[in-house]
Protein backbone atom coordinates (compact mmCIF):
# COMPACT_ATOMS: atom_id res chain seq x y z
CA UNK A 1 0.00 0.00 0.00
CA UNK A 2 2.01 3.54 -0.67
CA UNK A 3 0.89 6.32 1.29
CA UNK A 4 1.10 9.65 -0.11
CA UNK A 5 2.36 12.64 2.47
CA UNK A 6 -0.46 15.52 2.96
CA UNK A 7 0.18 18.30 0.46
CA UNK A 8 2.58 21.42 1.74
CA UNK A 9 3.60 25.00 0.54
CA UNK A 10 6.59 23.12 -0.29
CA UNK A 11 4.44 21.26 -2.95
CA UNK A 12 4.06 24.41 -5.25
CA UNK A 13 3.31 28.49 -4.94
CA UNK A 14 -0.94 27.78 -4.38
CA UNK A 15 -3.10 30.60 -3.16
CA UNK A 16 -6.66 29.59 -1.88
CA UNK A 17 -8.66 32.24 -3.74
CA UNK A 18 -10.96 34.36 -1.18
CA UNK A 19 -13.91 37.43 -1.18
CA UNK A 20 -10.85 39.65 -1.73
CA UNK A 21 -9.29 37.63 -4.46
CA UNK A 22 -11.86 34.99 -6.20
CA UNK A 23 -11.08 32.57 -8.57
CA UNK A 24 -10.19 33.91 -12.04
CA UNK A 25 -11.55 31.27 -13.83
CA UNK A 26 -15.10 31.11 -12.14
CA UNK A 27 -15.61 34.31 -10.04
CA UNK A 28 -15.92 32.06 -6.97
CA UNK A 29 -14.44 32.77 -3.39
CA UNK A 30 -13.88 29.04 -2.58
CA UNK A 31 -12.65 26.02 -3.36
CA UNK A 32 -10.27 27.42 -5.89
CA UNK A 33 -6.40 28.14 -6.04
CA UNK A 34 -4.27 29.90 -8.06
CA UNK A 35 -0.45 29.74 -8.54
CA UNK A 36 2.89 29.78 -10.11
CA UNK A 37 2.68 33.79 -10.22
CA UNK A 38 -0.63 33.91 -11.03
CA UNK A 39 0.11 32.09 -14.11
CA UNK A 40 -2.07 29.18 -13.63
CA UNK A 41 -5.77 28.24 -11.86
CA UNK A 42 -6.67 25.70 -10.49
CA UNK A 43 -10.63 25.68 -10.51
CA UNK A 44 -13.05 23.78 -8.66
CA UNK A 45 -16.04 24.45 -10.91
CA UNK A 46 -15.00 25.08 -14.86
CA UNK A 47 -13.54 21.95 -16.50
CA UNK A 48 -10.72 22.26 -18.77
CA UNK A 49 -8.43 19.84 -20.75
CA UNK A 50 -5.91 19.36 -17.48
CA UNK A 51 -8.23 17.58 -15.14
CA UNK A 52 -6.26 17.44 -11.24
CA UNK A 53 -6.29 14.20 -9.87
CA UNK A 54 -7.04 15.98 -6.46
CA UNK A 55 -9.91 17.54 -7.94
CA UNK A 56 -10.48 20.79 -10.20
CA UNK A 57 -9.24 21.41 -13.56
CA UNK A 58 -5.86 23.40 -14.57
CA UNK A 59 -6.17 26.46 -16.48
CA UNK A 60 -3.49 28.68 -17.72
CA UNK A 61 -4.39 32.37 -17.10
CA UNK A 62 -3.07 33.81 -19.98
CA UNK A 63 -4.90 31.90 -22.46
CA UNK A 64 -7.92 33.27 -20.60
CA UNK A 65 -6.87 36.45 -20.85
CA UNK A 66 -6.37 36.26 -24.70
CA UNK A 67 -9.75 34.31 -24.80
CA UNK A 68 -11.41 37.20 -22.99
CA UNK A 69 -10.07 39.77 -25.33
CA UNK A 70 -11.38 38.00 -28.18
CA UNK A 71 -14.94 38.44 -27.21
CA UNK A 72 -14.68 41.95 -26.07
Amino acid sequence: MTRHAPSSSDDGDWAIVSARQPCTVCGSAEGCRVGYDKEFACCSRRPSQWPVTTGGWIHRLEAIEVEVSRVA
